[in-house]
Parts: C-alpha cells; structure tokens; sequence
C-alpha cells in the first residue's frame, strides 16, 4: 500500500498507476478509487480502474472535474481492488483539488 498526494487542477486528465510487486492473477477483480472531501462524507468522485496484468491504472476525466466538483482544496482519496472473497488496498492519500483562474 502506498501513501500519494497529489494536486488537481479543475478540467485537468489525470492518471495514476499501482504496480502490484507478485505474480498472482488479479482477473475478476474490479478497481475503484474514490474521493471525498473527509473520510465520513459522500464520494466527490467514483473512479474505475483498469487492471492489467498487476498494473491497476486509474484515469481522472477533466469534464469529470469541471461537472461534478463543487468543493475545492483537500480531499482524501483511496484505491481498492476486490472481488467476492477479497480486497487490496492500493494506496491512498491527499488530492488538492485546485480551481484555474480561467475555468470558472
């Protein structure tokens, strides 16, 4: 599990890859990111990953951003892969949800 921070500029595409370091097979699995503003509040974002092999790659829409972001400044993010009997934690952190000068 890793700790990430990272900033966000509203309107902005964004990615963000795990490499899982073992061999095992992560097919059936389904990856999510999610973001909030706290850890109690509901999600800000709902991101799907893909996983490839043990690369879990996660990918931020600028529209996304722009849309369905009303609350800027620090958010708590985290990533999980699951399936029915399991779950990993992938990482989790700080995203500084930044609003550009020119996109509001």
């Amino acid at each position: 599990m890793q700790e990430y921070d990272f900033d966000l500029h509203v309107g902005q595409d964004y990615g963000l890859t795990y490499v899982i370091e073992n061999s095992e097979s992560y097919d059936g699995y389904t990856a999510i990111m999610k973001v909030r503003r706290k850890p109690d509040t509901s999600e800000v974002l709902a991101i799907n990953g893909v996983i490839e092999g043990n690369r879990i790659t996660f990918r931020i829409n600028g529209n996304d951003t722009v849309s369905k972001v009303d609350v800027k400044g620090i958010h708590q993010y985290d990533a999980f892969i699951y399936n029915d009997g399991h779950s990993l934690k992938l990482g989790f952190g700080e995203v500084n949800i930044i609003q550009d000068i020119a996109r509001h």
